[in-house]
């Protein structure tokens, strides 16, 4: 009997270690490059390539079958990701110098990508939910991308081009998505959603891009210094802002079900706010050439509002 008993107990330990094994590749060329993994769980993965001076891969997993995978290529790049839960999925492609990509996901089968190209980017994803999906891709100079996302099946894609832009992507519902698109310098772009399949459009400047290099900003852009808000909390609302130009602001509030706005700005230092509260209301706005303003409050069910500004 005792003999019974031990055998079982090995097969039992065999059976845990096989379930249990963690894999990570670490590959390194170059000088100077670190990386630190730590896998507790069950079938985790971690795939490092470092080629360069300096660069740093940080990679902490916990829980069962999650991914990692990093590329770095050039100097001073630091990658860092932390991933609890079930299914998880990170890559981080980094290539040019200082650039810094942190990802964060708990909860199970959430996905995240972050791309970089060029020099002092930094690019951070939170995921604490399910099956959300962050996209952020930047080339240029000293661009900053931060993606937060809470609950189930939301959504945010973040592309920034040239040098200085800065996005920020919350999301605290199901099914949102966040669409953020910049090229230029210095401008800004915010989106906040709360509730459920809210959509959120923000553009700042032209895909003028083709052929811009590693840390290369020499060429024209169409956007500077701008400034996009959207605040979204209800359900089935869109709001889509496009800015052209210089020191442009365009705000949009949505409190409700099922309200469409869109503010068009193409000229310098216009500022429109639209505020609707209410079911079905619609809103468009469009500013061309400098100095208009634009207010639109909307409360109640079914409204419109045109404002053209030239």
């Amino acid at each position: 009997m005792k003999k019974l008993i031990s055998i079982i107990a090995v097969f039992m330990f065999i059976g845990f270690y096989s379930i249990a094994q963690n894999t990570s590749d670490v590959y390194q060329s170059g000088e100077a490059n670190g990386a630190v993994v730590m896998q507790a769980g069950a079938l985790n993965y971690n795939f490092s390539d470092q080629q360069g001076e300096g660069n740093n891969v940080f990679v902490g997993q916990m829980g069962e079958a999650n991914q990692a995978f990093k590329t770095q290529r050039g100097t001073l790049n630091m990658g860092m990701s932390e991933q609890g839960g079930i299914g998880n999925l990170g890559t981080q492609d980094q290539h040019g110098n200082g650039n810094s990509a942190l990802s964060i996901q708990f909860m199970n089968d959430n996905v995240s990508e972050q791309i970089q190209r060029g020099k002092l980017g930094q690019a951070t994803v939170n995921q604490m939910g399910f099956e959300n999906y962050a996209y952020q891709y930047q080339q240029g100079n000293s661009n900053n991308a931060s993606i937060m996302q809470m609950r189930e099946g939301n959504e945010a894609f973040q592309e920034q081009l040239h040098r200085e832009n800065v996005a920020n992507a919350f999301q605290s519902g199901v099914g949102n998505l966040s669409e953020q698109f910049q090229s230029g310098i210095m401008n800004v772009a915010d989106v906040e959603q709360w509730g459920d399949e809210n959509y959120a459009s923000q553009t700042q400047g032209n895909d003028d891009g083709e052929g811009l290099g590693e840390g290369e900003n020499d060429h024209p852009h169409s956007a500077e210094y701008n400034y996009a808000n959207v605040l979204q909390n209800g359900s089935g609302n869109s709001s889509i802002q496009y800015q052209l130009g210089e020191s442009n602001e365009a705000w949009s509030v949505q409190d409700g079900r099922s309200n469409s706005s869109w503010q068009e700005q193409n000229g310098f230092e216009n500022y429109s706010m639209t505020i609707q509260e209410g079911t079905m209301n619609r809103s468009e706005v469009f500013q061309f050439n400098a100095g208009h303003n634009s207010f639109v409050n909307q409360a109640g069910n079914g409204n419109s509002a045109f404002v053209t500004q030239f």
